[in-house]
């Protein structure tokens, strides 16, 4: 993991914590916060490598000791620790993510295709794909074998009226699929169905 290079720094409160210094007590009191955040405490021996005495002594109030008689600034102590916290947060929620995700991408080797299914097999991943960019991935390994089932089951194991299924759904933005004879979602005329062709139920109307 690599070290955080940065911390959050409230001008405000700076401007104001600092008000009654002059510009040489300024620099050396954010040099020795730079230098907490890159090499943690202090001791006041390396304090004074970089600073004269007499200019330390004049901004030592803005430091307190540790156990180990080191020199570091509560506040930015704080800061820096609710940084790292945050930053361990989010990481940690994408790789939960980025987890999750991968547990629920069926597997086409875990299911007993047929004949069509095996012959469509890159529509379906284009389904999976979708499924996965609307955020309503499969759930389970279980349930995606139920639906390659249904996939079966309501195009009468055709393959070219399951082609035309799934590319309906991806086209309307439907995470689920339907038959070409079903009810639709929407009032959207689809690829493939045909119920509204002029004269194609004649032959069922009543005969005056």
């Amino acid at each position: 993991m690599s070290k955080d290079p940065a911390f959050l720094f409230y001008t405000s409160d700076f401007l104001t914590g600092t008000m009654f210094m002059d510009f040489e007590q300024k620099g050396a009191y954010i040099t020795i916060m730079c230098l907490q955040k890159e090499h943690k405490h202090l001791t006041e021996e390396e304090i004074c490598k970089i600073m004269p005495v007499k200019l330390w002594e004049s901004i030592k109030n803005k430091f307190q000791k540790d156990n180990a008689n080191k020199y570091y600034n509560k506040r930015l102590e704080i800061e820096i620790k609710k940084r790292n916290d945050y930053t361990d947060s989010r990481r940690k929620n994408r790789n939960n993510s980025k987890l999750t995700i991968e547990s629920y991408v069926p597997r086409m080797e875990d299911v007993n295709i047929n004949v069509n299914i095996n012959v469509i097999k890159k529509n379906i991943e284009e389904f999976i794909a979708f499924r996965m960019e609307i955020k309503k991935p499969f759930k389970s390994q279980l349930s995606f074998n139920k639906w390659i089932k249904k996939l079966i089951d309501l195009s009468g194991d055709n393959k070219d009226a399951m082609i035309v299924m799934l590319d309906n759904s991806i086209a309307n933005g439907w995470q689920g699929i339907f038959s070409l004879k079903a009810n639709k979602p929407s009032n959207t005329v689809l690829k493939g169905d045909f119920n509204d062709v002029p004269g194609k139920y004649d032959h069922l109307k009543p005969k005056n």
